[in-house]
């Protein structure tokens, strides 16, 4: 239990430090004497390093040790914080924000990686499904604690909170108990790079990944306009919808969680890619009926942070031996689509309508999950592997959000 609530303390730090700039967005750029325009480079800025560059910082963790990578990243983290906290001018900050995302490129394959490397069946399988919930947990807690404090003191506060927050998750880090892997265990850098990239298995996981997130990452940038302009809900108003995200998020992980033991990690993703593609279908068509339009965007939440922690577990279970490398190539994919997804949804947007919109993010799910039921590994024993390694059945079957 002090375990997962370290790693998930953790989680949920990258987690608030990337939905936090959007409540901030307004009060910076009147502080900085920016448009509001620029200071959207923030948001960019922490996605591009964990698109490009976890697979290069993935496997130090494979290499050196969960706990070492966990504590090292976490504490770089920390620290680029505090600097975004006195920050004087926005290219100090992008840089700064660049620096956050070389942390979370750390942090995040470390941390679903330790969680792959626990144990039991029970321990593994609770840890994903926790580890899941700490990007909705932030939605739900962290924005809104963060657009207080900038409200009441200033945004600098909010990041020096934030800063203090992982600072008292490093220390937690470090006091895990030591899993530096053992001589005939542990892998060099480059043999890590060469499992992750020359398993076709792996492969397959992460173009799954890629054109999944491609969806909701698109629409989601423009869901609150949708609200907004359908119902003529103000900025506050809006911000309450996306309590539904925080609220559904956190319960989906835990239900993925629990049920991917009974169901299977494969069918799980199956069914999260399927109620999230349904429901942007029908989301563009709710108005005027709010609580419908709600309904249906709780749904998709539903959908998306079901099938995620099941898609960790999948590429979790590959090769423990190569777990970090894998768990950041897969983070690179994510994030990759989350880079990729705005600009297309702004270009379809542009071009029509939200409805546009939905029907095309329905089209990219129903392509996703003709992917999935293709791609990803059926639950079946891998002849020939090692007894005590865990084998891609046990752990997606076992293991699963984030």
């Amino acid at each position: 239990m002090l375990v997962t609530g370290t790693l998930l303390l953790a989680v949920f730090c990258l987690g608030i430090d990337m939905y936090v700039v959007a409540a901030l967005i307004p009060t910076m750029a009147d502080d900085l004497g920016e448009p509001v325009a620029a200071l959207g480079l923030l948001v960019s800025a922490y996605a591009l390093p964990n698109a490009l560059l976890a697979p290069l910082l993935g496997p130090l963790s494979d290499r050196f040790g969960r706990r070492i990578a966990l504590f090292g990243g976490m504490t770089f983290f920390a620290i680029t914080v505090a600097g975004t906290a006195i920050a004087p001018t926005l290219p100090i900050l992008v840089v700064l924000r660049i620096l956050n995302g070389l942390g979370a490129a750390v942090v995040m394959p470390a941390a679903f990686a330790y969680a792959g490397d626990l144990p039991t069946a029970t321990q593994r399988s609770r840890a994903m499904g926790n580890l899941a919930m700490g990007y909705p947990l932030a939605a739900l807690l962290g924005l809104p604690l963060g657009a207080f404090l900038a409200g009441f003191f200033s945004w600098h506060v909010t990041f020096l909170a934030v800063a203090l927050l992982a600072g008292t998750a490093a220390i937690l880090l470090w006091r895990l108990p030591p899993d530096r892997p053992k001589a005939t265990s542990a892998i060099g850098y480059r043999e890590g790079l060469r499992l992750a990239v020359g398993d076709r298995a792996v492969l397959s996981v992460l173009v799954v990944t890629f054109v999944w997130f491609l969806g909701p990452f698109g629409m989601f940038t423009f869901v609150g306009d949708f609200f907004q302009t359908s119902y003529g809900l103000d900025t506050t108003q809006v911000g309450l919808v996306f309590v539904v995200l925080g609220v559904v998020g956190v319960i989906s992980a835990r239900t993925s969680g629990r049920l991917t033991a009974s169901l299977g990690p494969r069918r799980v993703v199956l069914i999260g890619i399927a109620c999230f593609g349904v429901a942007v279908l029908i989301l563009p068509s709710t108005p005027p009926y709010l609580a419908l339009s709600l309904l249906i965007f709780a749904v998709w939440v539903f959908g998306t942070w079901f099938g995620l922690p099941a898609q960790q577990a999948i590429a979790a279970g590959l090769n423990p031996r190569a777990r970090g490398t894998i768990l950041a190539f897969n983070s690179s994919a994510l994030n990759l689509a989350a880079v990729i997804s705005p600009a297309i949804g702004g270009a379809v947007i542009a071009a029509s309508d939200f409805r546009l919109l939905g029907t095309y993010t329905a089209g990219i799910a129903a392509i996703a999950f003709v992917t999935a039921y293709v791609l990803l590994p059926r639950p079946r024993p891998v002849a020939g592997q090692e007894p005590a390694a865990l084998t891609a059945a046990d752990c997606v079957v076992e293991c699963a959000p984030v």
